[in-house]
């Protein structure tokens, strides 16, 4: 498309070129034809000429107008089509190959922001104010590595559901591989009148830890919180109580 409006261009500053003379051509012959000199059907063919000499321009004019129009179009279509991502991203997943033919909305790949490692935590309200009473950066341990956080967002919104403040952390001086899936230990000091059960009566598999009564053989899905030398402090639970005596596997 701009190889053919620069060919236009070309064209039109040819019959500008000609229309220019053919003009000055026209105005002698009409000089002539007024004094007689010539005859009027020569003035007549030099008129046309110039008539059709300006219809063409005016036509070659419609014609560079069209062509600006298309390439304006087509460099749109391109920009729309042109994948980008903020610089620095990573880029996680490649769902298409290069020249396949993707239907429209289907996704193309997908990138990440893993410049600065990002942590979701969900605290209590006790946890959340011990937090808040650390003074930032405050130290943190991402896989076996100390390292420095701040808080880097606190959702407003309260969790229902869990009674929990939803926030997230941004970890410092991280220098292994920035993925997924790190975990992060971070101390806090809370009070808390939350039962405490010795690790060795708790069976944690696939992230689902449970003590079993050791009177009845029932066994109590228990929500760890903390820990203290030998035992894991747990959510109360209505069906645990003080005293109660656990099995150990």
């Amino acid at each position: 498309t701009r190889q053919t409006l620069k060919q236009l261009n070309i064209t039109m500053q040819m019959k500008r070129s000609r229309l220019k003379y053919l003009k000055k051509e026209f105005d002698r012959i009409l000089e002539l034809f007024q004094r007689n000199s010539t005859a009027g059907s020569k003035r007549d063919s030099a008129e046309e000429e110039f008539t059709q000499a300006k219809l063409e321009m005016d036509s070659t004019a419609v014609q560079i107008a069209q062509a600006k129009t298309t390439l304006a179009e087509l460099e749109e279509r391109r920009r729309r089509h042109r994948i980008s991502a903020p610089q620095g991203w990573s880029v996680t997943k490649i769902q298409v190959e290069v020249g396949e033919i993707v239907q429209i909305n289907t996704p193309l790949a997908s990138v990440g922001d893993y410049r600065n490692l990002v942590v979701p935590l969900a605290l209590s309200a006790d946890e959340f104010g011990s937090l808040k009473r650390l003074e930032e950066p405050f130290a943190a341990i991402l896989e076996e590595v100390p390292v420095k956080a701040i808080i880097r967002h606190i959702d407003p919104q309260f969790d229902e559901k869990t009674r929990k403040i939803n926030l997230e952390l941004e970890v410092h001086g991280y220098t292994g591989n920035r993925r997924g899936g790190l975990r992060l230990m971070l101390p806090l000091k809370v009070h808390t009148g939350r039962l405490q059960v010795p690790k060795a009566a708790v069976v944690n598999r696939y992230e689902n830890p449970r003590v079993k009564i050791k009177s009845t053989g029932e066994n109590i899905s228990v929500i760890v919180l903390g820990e203290s030398n030998n035992h894991l402090i747990i959510g109360d639970n209505p069906q645990l109580l003080p005293g109660l005596e656990l099995a150990t596997p």
